[in-house]
């Protein structure tokens, strides 16, 4: 549903967690859709971030000379990449498949990519979260 006041939306999107030697499991991922004004207001912090490294390492010698440039650049590069990002995970939770421990898969916030490898907290086994 669409939240005018934040320029979000949500869906609901089946998902499978495959482990290693083990039959996947079914996976519910929720995605949050950004709007043009949430992905303004994200990109927005990597520049704001680089001109605040920029002046804090003014008053140092020598490094006030190279830092403040390179700040600025990847605060630039950072907020270019997170404007670009449309799509985040919101909730992501499911069952190991592997040792069957219920758990947070810790994707909130993310960008939204599948395939994914996520590891699991309990047994530490590498598991592949796909589109099903």
């Amino acid at each position: 549903m669409p939240s005018p006041a934040t320029g979000t939306s949500d869906t609901v999107l089946p998902a499978r967690l495959r482990g290693v030697g083990a039959p996947p499991v079914p996976v519910q991922l929720t995605l949050r859709h950004l709007g043009a004004s949430a992905r303004l207001g994200r990109a927005a912090v990597g520049p704001l971030g680089g001109l605040v490294v920029a002046v804090a390492v003014l008053p140092v010698p020598i490094i006030h000379l190279v830092l403040p440039p390179i700040a600025l650049l990847g605060g630039l590069a950072v907020g270019i990449r997170r404007g670009g990002v449309r799509t985040l995970f919101g909730a992501a939770r499911g069952t190991c498949p592997c040792c069957g421990q219920e758990q947070s898969l810790g994707l909130t916030n993310v960008a939204y990519h599948l395939p994914r490898e996520v590891k699991c907290h309990a047994c530490r086994q590498l598991l592949l979260l796909e589109a099903g």
